[in-house]
């Protein structure tokens, strides 16, 4: 009944009510940074109010502060709503092309880039172009992730210089200024940035050809996480010549097994042969194959050739790498030694009427065990 009383408050607001119609119950009041401006509120519970509507699903963050409003019942005092019903609420308006929607929507957006997180706002533009929150909203998403750029938001920036480079999303195609955003992007920290001018320096794609230029580019970006920038920088000093820097083993390796370890197949098999042709090589052996399968599985063609020409010794060489790399990944375990307490019991005559001992753990005498020390002496290996 309560409900329903709620609902006859609040008919009268457009697309208001028929949120209230998904709300059950109240829930506890929470403090916001700031205080959303009337029309935020008033926008976002009538964008949730369409989405109940539609028969489209709401988060439980969004349902929760829409029982926390019911419960309230006053646009003036509404908490900060969610973020995801804020960008719906944000698209569904910014279509509307009459002077006072255009000024609701120019106050919307002012709260949302006053309140939300700088590192969020390029977040928000890619939200508004895929329509994460309902229906995409281009020329919106353009603005906040120009305006992201503006503040220089990393993934902004090189967003703006691949829509400058492409002559997309309403930008004109300008080389000059897409390496410019690329630049800048890089400069603020983008591996995706770094990489692609590590790019353009190896090939001397608008910039002049500088092999030494690229190599520290693509340093960087690897040491940021760019995964494509290790497996150039391996290809690099595996001796392409392409590349222009000369074969260096040591960093090839290094740079194969980082690609490797973040998914790159074809890495995985290169750092397998870096490991079968290094000194020692009989020790790796298990280390080789579960390289090489891990390839294999992930897609690797000359990899799966190479394992299929292998014998079921091999492929058991391959079963004990896993298990080597199971003991690897194991945490270390504290282990105390036990110790035997007795105890004697007497009546009150002093005389003996038992004896009984157990066993107690002795805190004094622990030591850390490493479940792969374990596994090398068990199975004859060294690291």
């Amino acid at each position: 009944m309560m409900i329903a009383r709620r609902f006859d408050q609040f008919a009268a607001m457009p697309l208001m009510a028929s949120l209230l119609i998904a709300i059950v119950a109240a829930s506890p009041a929470r403090a916001a940074v700031e205080p959303p401006p009337t029309i935020v509120c008033e926008l976002t519970i009538s964008a949730l109010g369409a989405q109940v509507q539609a028969n489209q699903p709401i988060s439980d963050a969004e349902l929760e502060w829409g029982q926390d409003f019911a419960q309230s019942g006053n646009l003036k005092v509404c908490e900060r709503p969610p973020l995801s019903a804020m960008v719906r609420a944000l698209a569904a308006r910014s279509r509307l092309t009459d002077p006072m929607s255009i000024k609701k929507t120019e106050v919307f957006s002012d709260y949302l880039r006053r309140t939300e997180p700088l590192e969020n706002h390029y977040q928000i533009g890619l939200d508004l172009a895929t329509g994460k929150y309902g229906e995409g909203d281009a020329d919106l998403a353009i603005d906040w992730i120009s305006h992201a750029a503006e503040i220089g938001d990393p993934g902004a920036l090189l967003e703006i210089a691949g829509a400058y480079a492409d002559g997309i999303l309403n930008f004109p195609k300008d080389p000059a200024k897409a390496l410019a955003y690329e630049q800048r992007a890089a400069e603020a920290g983008s591996a995706a940035a770094l990489y692609q001018l590590g790019i353009r320096y190896f090939v001397g794609q608008g910039v002049k050809k500088d092999a030494k230029q690229a190599e520290k580019l693509m340093q960087q970006s690897a040491a940021l996480g760019q995964k494509e920038a290790a497996a150039a920088l391996a290809y690099a000093y595996n001796g392409d010549p392409s590349y222009g820097l000369g074969e260096n083993i040591k960093l090839g390796r290094t740079y194969a097994e980082i690609a490797a370890d973040a998914g790159d197949p074809d890495m995985m098999a290169m750092y397998a042969g870096y490991l079968m042709s290094s000194s020692g090589n009989y020790k790796k052996e298990d280390e080789v194959f579960y390289w090489l399968n891990k390839a294999a599985d992930s897609g690797s063609e000359k990899a799966k050739q190479f394992l299929a020409s292998k014998d079921s010794e091999l492929r058991a060489l391959f079963k004990r790498a896993r298990e080597r790399r199971a003991a690897q990944t194991a945490p270390l375990r504290r282990e105390c030694d036990k110790v035997q307490r007795n105890v004697t019991y007497k009546d009150i005559d002093n005389n003996v009427i038992g004896r009984s001992s157990y066993m107690m753990t002795d805190y004094s005498r622990c030591r850390l065990i490493d479940p792969y020390d374990e596994f090398k002496e068990k199975s004859g290996l060294s690291r």
